[in-house]
């Protein structure tokens, strides 16, 4: 009896694959000897057709018992019905893929055939929208207290400014300081703003900033929370060089006074009202540079590079070259600075001797009438024993 048996690998995923050569098994069984060739087996010779998964056939040692059925004792001579088929199940295939994805479908594991490989995870719209609907209701309260807390900072801020300004209004600050000379530095540093409003402008926003501190804590959020935090930390820092500037402003404007009473009308005294208020301003600058942490190791050389030129400029004016010169000048000054301030005494004393009246013949102020002191060699008549009361002073 000879049986032949020929098995069919077939995979039904749905593509077009080419046509692949049928595998035939021929079994015989002649004396109780079995050998398989591949030949056409005569006629009335069984035929069995079975579709299996394309991994189960992978070669010519595969064992012969497991590519045969039941059917071994069909006898020869019978043709019997087709078998059914039996069918392997298999990923299904999408329209449209590209050749890639193929090859890819082919060659990995079937576990790796997911949606995130090829790109078919749909996304649930109707999830994400509530998930983040969720999240604004749970914002809402917080972003509620950020703009309460705002609101009522901005009121409290405007009416400390309101105060603030009518109070220094009151005292008459800015009319002071137009009648001195530290209007010019203020004028040039806050043009067409008076120093009540700019002061009170400054307390506006050091309480608005405490608020808004307050009301970006309210939020919650942690990045902002950081840099307002750090913005009321370095808030002292700007208050006390707004105060240097006011202070030495005021400082400027009383030195230039003392200078202008001490030395008068002078060449000398116009110098010297001129530059030392320059430089309290200057060294001013570079403390407020130095308090607002603005490039402070280059603030430090660039103070002391100024310093240094300027004690260097007058040693060597003083001392080298321009010593004559100097000397000159400031003997200059001194008789210019003596006689004037002499000018503005008599002047003084004239001017109370007029309006005087028990004092009709001018006995308190006579002294530059009447001879000087026998004890000075200058005042030989010793006029000097007899000045009036308001000499004695």
């Amino acid at each position: 009896m000879r049986l032949d048996a020929r098995v069919v690998a077939v995979v039904d995923d749905g593509l077009p694959r080419p046509a692949t050569p049928r595998r035939r098994v021929e079994q015989r069984e002649d004396d109780g000897q079995h050998a398989g060739h591949d030949q056409d087996g005569p006629e009335g010779t069984v035929v069995d057709e079975v579709e299996v998964d394309g991994d189960d056939v992978e070669g010519e040692d595969q064992p012969q018992h497991e590519q045969h059925d039941s059917q071994s004792d069909v006898h020869e001579g019978t043709v019997p019905p087709k078998p059914p088929v039996i069918r392997v199940p298999s990923p299904p295939a999408r329209a449209g893929w590209c050749p890639v994805c193929l090859v890819v479908r082919e060659v990995l594991p079937r576990h790796t055939w997911g949606p995130s490989l090829l790109g078919e995870r749909e996304m649930n719209i109707d999830d994400s929208f509530q998930n983040a609907l969720d999240r604004f209701i749970g914002f809402l309260p917080n972003l509620i207290g950020f703009l309460v807390l705002l609101i009522i900072g901005f009121i409290v801020a405007k009416l400390v400014q309101v105060a603030v300004r009518k109070g220094l209004e009151m005292t008459g600050i800015d009319g002071h300081l137009e009648r001195s000379s530290a209007h010019a530095y203020l004028s040039r540093a806050l043009p067409g703003v008076g120093v009540a409003r700019a002061v009170s402008l400054v307390v506006f926003w050091f309480v608005l900033v405490f608020f808004a501190v307050a009301a970006v804590t309210a939020l919650e959020v942690r990045e902002l929370t950081i840099f307002m935090n750090d913005v009321l930390a370095y808030l002292p820092n700007v208050l006390v060089a707004i105060a240097i500037f006011v202070i030495a402003a005021l400082l400027s404007s009383g030195v230039a006074t003392g200078v202008s009473r001490m030395m008068g009308d002078t060449p000398t005294g116009k110098i010297v009202a001129t530059v030392l208020p320059a430089v309290v301003m200057v060294i001013a600058m570079f403390m407020i540079l130095e308090q607002l942490q603005i490039a402070p190791e280059i603030v430090r050389i660039a103070f002391a590079a100024t310093m240094g030129a300027l004690a260097l400029g007058l040693a060597l004016a003083f001392g080298l070259g321009g010593r004559p010169v100097a000397q000159r000048v400031l003997e200059d000054a001194y008789a210019k600075g003596r006689e004037e301030a002499e000018r503005a005494r008599y002047s003084r004393r004239a001017a109370s001797r007029a309006a005087d009246p028990t004092d009709p013949t001018g006995t308190a102020t006579r002294r530059y009438d009447l001879p000087a002191d026998p004890a000075d060699p200058t005042d030989p008549a010793g006029a000097h024993t007899r000045r009036g009361p308001d000499e004695m002073l």
